[in-house]
């Protein structure tokens, strides 16, 4: 059997202390330095050392247990040989793997290794040997038929080596051979040129809704890589958002520590860190990430791709993402959308996989079956039925091996039927080619491999071992046959569960042979194995199970558990949210408000779906804007409900989406009423929380009515109640912080009752605590109303600079109303420095912005200034124009804080005029 090198260091360690206790940090310390991992890791290793060394725990001949402290070596090894380091790549490429006639892959040189028990141990002479610089691929045996494609992509790689970014989309049908083509390159291209390779696989049964998991996926492949603990630190400097959804990678400290420090961005904040990681990563040695299955993405990960094509700096970065052609089809799919903008920009190339031709395949047989005369023959027949379908073909040559029409004897193969005949031989299609090599395991693997589908395209020995009541070295060790001997599955890693499980991961080899095996387990039984593996994933992952409320989610809906699927898919949703892909929460939320309609009319019932159209409110206005009517149609749902049922618990936010709608809307005196009924409805729950939010909506809206001294009432009552300590949560439930918030707002208040000094404090204090917080969406308002101060008190150079720095932050944070705020006000700053044309032009282009997010609050101002600008430089016409569109975008001027200004304005346009 052979030892992993965590295996192998563990038993290292333990003979160099011969006879000595050796304490469980010790072992931990030497096998897993600088990564934190729980004593379940250790006690695998030991478990599997014995399983090798034929020792028992009870009656131990070689590794001793000390209760409680640790583990003592007590045998001796006479019979050790030292094996040497494995070949480099180059030799490995030279020489292929062989397919025996039981379809078991072996390399000429190598035979296989026997146990202690038997023979003898085999053990390197030092160390494990060093990784190699990415985790290893294996490259397809026999490989043909690719040879023009294989060369582009390494024309490609060449491109990527001088700093030429490239994207590129490998398409074709199902068993195409696109992965394989994909492990071909790499194989080759890692015995050239040392490079990082992260590797993520889509999901089709529910990777549309979990956030960047792929890239997630690859992420952490790599990153536990051993030598690769630089990467952690790259991570943490540039993406650490991105770290912070890697738990497993950090010590304890850290990860409590750095999801609340990484919080308050954006969706395209969250791109933006990424890029810059991977660009960062590409500096030491080229990055490549490769999307396997991108027609099963979601929106984000599609948004990381399209980010790293179009950026037009230097980068060796090289993004691989392969698909299928049919899953696409449909117009409106995101991936056929984005890969046609890339291609038409020049920042992205396709390029499509055909099936193999008659010379290919004999090709391929000749290179399996050297020296057989029945090549030409049997490549004719194997074509015509297989159409070139590379999977179809390999698949059909198992097939006739395994039923004996292709022979090995004496060193020769032997065809014991004739070509023409084979077609009566084999099944007619793919799938029933499938069906015929599962039909040939024993039950046991079958019933294995059935479960496994259920588990997914990836899974964990754990899982099913648990759902098959076996243990798990044996559920490895039947795994681990497969992949050796059927083809199906491959290793894929160990998985390390909160709960202390660690286990072996396997993947099927294609997904084709996880649907079919999936297809043929009766519905009733599938719905079983989707509960029993749902609750176990749960009960594995304890009180960070919200890490794969997604995956819970679709295995507790197919378990038909719906109360269980509800539950994790509003934590999906609100996982999703706190990454800003709101594509993703939409998703999530309209399933769950599906699921909801299985549970049985209740309060309860009722009670959940506010919630939930709580969260689709705050959902649509993130993807929409708070002007859309679909926000104001599911906070009104919401309030119906709270109306229906006569409760209150959760009318506060509720009212609290309605009034922002409105506010956006620039509907005051409706915002006002519910602004109003906030104020009652905290009152009479007397709760500092709702207070404090109740008071910012009123005092708001009073400053936006004109009503200035109540205004400041209701706003220093807010001021009075916060307390950064206590109420820094708000800024994470409602997108902003209060305290920073009602400073600004009080500045302006300030500003128009007088008070231009108070007014000039305040919004200094609120732009220091804003930057302590570290909150961008917070700090961007705060800037935003700093710089709306200061073009008030018409200072010209103080609002250029604050403008300024608005402009970077939401070109940071992708911020579109701080944008289109301060690229007006930028403007409007450059017209009184005496750069009016520019100025001017972009004031236009801010006002354009500004429009397209739906606000309506500040348009009419702003119309009004770019009215004065044009007056005071001879454009008194398109002056006149300006203002009277501002005066029409005003519902009611004489509730318009700023409706005198627009009547000085007019005012003076019209004495310009002559009249």
């Amino acid at each position: 059997m052979p030892l992993t090198p965590k295996t192998f260091t563990v038993l290292r360690y333990l003979m160099d202390h011969r006879d000595q206790l050796v304490t469980k940090e010790e072992l931990l310390n030497a096998a897993w330095p600088e990564v934190y991992v729980s004593d379940a890791a250790l006690k695998v290793c030991i478990r599997r050392l014995r399983q090798t060394l034929g020792d028992l725990a009870r009656t131990p001949e070689f590794i001793e247990t000390i209760p409680w402290r640790g583990y003592r070596f007590i045998g001796t090894l006479p019979l050790l040989e030292a094996t040497p380091a494995p070949p480099p790549i180059a030799h490995r490429l030279q020489s292929p793997p062989v397919v025996t006639h039981n379809g078991e892959q072996q390399r000429p040189s190598q035979s296989p290794a026997p146990t202690l028990r038997e023979k003898r141990l085999r053990l390197p002479t030092n160390a494990p040997p060093p990784p190699l610089p990415v985790p290893p691929s294996t490259a397809t045996p026999h490989f043909v038929g690719r040879a023009p494609t294989l060369e582009r992509f390494h024309q490609w790689s060449h491109a990527v080596l001088q700093g030429d970014r490239r994207t590129v989309f490998l398409t074709g049908e199902t068993g195409i051979g696109k992965t394989a083509l994909v492990e071909t390159f790499l194989a080759t291209l890692q015995a050239t040129a040392p490079c990082w390779i992260a590797r993520g696989q889509c999901i089709e049964h529910y990777g549309t809704g979990e956030p960047y998991l792929p890239v997630l996926d690859a992420l952490h492949r790599l990153c536990r890589h051993p030598g690769h603990e630089q990467l952690i630190t790259t991570l943490r400097h540039h993406a650490p958002t991105w770290l912070a959804r890697l738990p497993s990678m950090l010590p304890p400290a850290e990860r409590k520590r750095l999801p609340r420090e990484a919080h308050g961005g954006s969706q395209d904040h969250m791109l933006r860190e990424m890029v810059n990681a991977i660009e960062a990563f590409s500096v030491e040695k080229p990055f490549l990430l490769i999307l396997e299955d991108v027609h099963w993405s979601d929106y984000a990960t599609l948004d990381l791709v399209a980010l790293l094509a179009r950026r037009h700096e230097a980068a060796r970065v090289f993004v691989i993402a392969t698909y299928r052609p049919h899953e696409v089809s449909g117009g409106t799919h995101p991936l056929k959308l984005l890969k046609h903008e890339l291609i038409s920009h020049g920042r992205g190339e396709e390029i499509s996989l055909d099936f193999l031709n008659k010379a290919e395949v004999e090709d391929y047989l000749a290179r399996r079956f050297p020296l057989s005369a029945f090549v030409p023959a049997l490549a004719s027949e194997i074509h015509h039925r297989s159409e070139g379908n590379p999977l179809f073909m390999v698949n059909m040559i198992e097939y006739l091996i395994g039923h004996g029409v292709l022979r090995h004897r004496e060193g020769r193969w032997e065809l014991q039927e004739e070509p023409h005949r084979i077609g009566e031989e084999v099944p007619t299609n793919l799938q029933e080619m499938i069906e015929a090599q599962i039909d040939r395991l024993s039950l046991e693997h079958q019933q294995l491999l059935e479960v496994a589908s259920v588990a997914g395209q990836q899974f964990s020995a754990a899982v099913l071992a648990t759902s098959m009541a076996h243990e798990v070295a044996t559920i490895e060790d039947q795994c681990t046959q497969l992949a050796r001997h059927a083809h199906f599955l491959r290793p894929a890693g160990e998985t390390l569960w909160p709960d202390g499980t660690l286990s072996t991961q396997y993947r099927f080899v294609h997904t084709l042979y996880q649907q079919v095996l999936y297809g043929r387990i009766p519905l009733g039984r599938r719905a079983a194995l989707h509960l029993r593996i749902g609750q176990q994933i749960e009960h594995a992952y304890g009180t960070q199970v919200n890490q794969v409320a997604t995956e819970l989610a679709m295995h507790f809906e197919r378990g038909r558990d719906y109360p269980r699927a509800l539950r994790y898919r509003r934590a999906a949703a609100e996982q999703a949210l706190r990454q800003y892909a709101y594509r993703e929460a939409l998703g999530h939320l309209t399933v769950a408000l599906e699921l909801l309609k299985t549970v049985p009319i209740s309060t309860e019932r009722e009670q959940q779906e506010i919630t939930l159209s709580c969260s689709l409110g705050t959902t649509l206005a993130a993807l929409h804007g708070y002007a859309s009517p679909l926000v104001e149609r599911a906070y009104a749902r919401a309030r119906a409900l709270c109306q229906q049922t006569d409760t209150t618990a959760q009318l506060f936010p509720v009212l609290r989406g309605l009034w922002s709608f409105y506010m956006v809307r620039a509907d005051f005196l409706t915002a006002r009423d519910l602004a109003e009924q906030l104020t009652r409805l905290a009152q009479r729950e007397d709760a500092a929380e709702s207070l404090l939010e109740a008071h910012r909506a009123l005092g708001y809206t009073l400053y936006l009515v004109g009503d200035l001294e109540a205004a400041r009432t209701h706003l220093q009552h807010s001021l009075d109640i916060y307390d950064p300590q206590r109420h820094g949560a708000h800024a994470l439930l409602y997108g902003q912080d209060p305290g920073v918030i009602c400073r600004s707002h009080f500045a302006l208040v300030l500003l128009l009752l007088g008070d231009s000094d108070q007014a000039l404090q305040h919004s200094t204090t609120a732009l220091t605590l804003a930057t302590d917080q570290r909150h961008p969406y917070t700090l961007m308002l705060a800037y935003y109303h700093a710089a709306i101060l200061h073009q008030t008190l018409r200072n010209p150079r103080q609002t250029h600079e604050l403008a300024t720095t608005l402009i970077a932050l939401s070109h940071e944070h992708g911020f579109a109303y701080g944008l289109a705020g301060g690229t007006f006000l930028q403007g409007w700053a450059l017209t009184l420095q005496g750069q009016v044309k520019a100025g001017l032009q972009q004031m236009q282009d801010g006002l354009a912005a500004y429009e397209t997010t739906g606000s309506a609050i500040a348009y009419p101002y702003f119309r009004a200034l770019l009215a004065e600008v044009h007056g005071k430089n001879g454009a008194v016409k398109k002056g006149r124009q300006c203002v009277e569109e501002a005066f029409a975008a005003v519902r009611e001027p004489a509730h318009y804080v700023y409706a005198p200004e627009l009547y000085r304005i007019r005012g003076e346009l019209l004495l310009e005029s002559g009249h």
